[in-house]
Parts: structure tokens; sequence; C-alpha cells
């Protein structure tokens, strides 16, 4: 059902690894990321799709892929990720050629997800439909800048702070949240 849905947006849908390989990387989606993403995004679970990206296929195969699963959700996940991914290579890329970067985004690199997931829950607060990407993407600065804020404050509070423990504690999306929910909400 996922794949004709694709193929009718003029997308190749990739159950399994390399399964349309022979078609250009921008009009393949990949079944692995795109649970990942929409685990973050519409599950609201960013630390599942960070650590355990192999229970996508187990045992949480039928809450990732209920048979109400639609395309566009999957493709909103997908688009909106692909910004902050596209942030996060750049970040990379800075760090690797030694070249100048915003220290205080080094966060993207273990939390991507949980930029996603704050995405998700800026739409919330302001009333906006996650389906709509185009409007969803325009919340990622801001979801950074949250993000950023936090992990500041975290840092500052615990001595052995580390990107990867605190992106993988599931407490940080219920923080995430409702700082988010305060920030919109202008408290």
């Amino acid at each position: 059902k996922l794949e004709e849905a694709f193929e009718g947006m003029g997308l190749f849908y990739d159950r399994k690894d390399g399964q349309h390989s022979n078609q250009p990387k921008s009009v393949r989606v990949d079944a692995l990321s795109a649970g990942q993403a929409h685990l973050a995004y519409s599950l609201d679970l960013p630390e599942v799709a960070k650590k355990d990206r192999g229970r996508i296929f187990s045992d949480l195969y039928e809450t990732v892929f209920t048979d109400e699963l639609m395309a566009d959700e999957l493709l909103a996940s997908i688009k909106v990720l692909s910004v902050i991914e596209n942030k996060k290579k750049l970040l990379q890329s800075s760090i690797r050629k030694e070249e100048k970067f915003n220290s205080a985004h080094m966060f993207l690199i273990d939390g991507a997800y949980h930029v996603l997931f704050a995405v998700g829950q800026i739409c919330d607060a302001k009333g906006v439909d996650r389906l709509n990407y185009q409007k969803a993407i325009t919340f990622v600065p801001a979801a950074i800048k949250y993000i950023s804020a936090m992990v500041e404050k975290a840092q500052r509070d615990d001595a052995s702070f580390s990107f990867n423990r605190y992106f993988k504690d599931a407490k940080t999306k219920t923080k995430i949240a409702a700082y988010i929910q305060g920030m919109e909400k202008g408290l």
C-alpha cells in the first residue's frame, strides 16, 4: 500500500536495502529511515528513533507501520528530517575541515531526532498540521534554538554531561515538550 502511494508521488519506497538502487537517491524513500523519522515526528518517540532503530522491524513494526499509516505521514517526517540532517551534515563537514562552526549546535550530531520531535511539538503548539511539511520546515530554526538553550542549561547543571546520554534519556523529550509549550505560550 505504501509502495503504491509513493509511486503515485513519483517516489520509490525501499522496503529492502537497495531495492531501487537503480533510481536516483533523491526519489528513493528508505523504509528504515522513514520509520525512524515517523517514530520521532509523528509518534513522539525520538529516543527510540535514535537508539533502537533495529526495533522498527521487530517489536515496534506494528506500532510504526500500522494499516492506517499514510504515505503522507512518512513523507512529512522525511521532508522535515532532511532539512535537519542537512544542517547536521554541514556542521560535521565544518568540523572535519576544521572550519568555524557554531559550537552551540554540536548537539545536532546526537540530537537530530529530538529536533524533529521539537518541530512536531511546535506545530502542535501553533495549531499547524504536522503533514504540512512546508510550514513545519520553517520551524526547524526555532526547534534548534530551543534545544540549544536546553542543552546549554543541562551542560551547566551536569558536570558529566554527554550529548549521547542526554538524547537517549526518555525524560529529555518530556522536558523538550514542556519547554516548547512554555515558550510558544509566552510563559
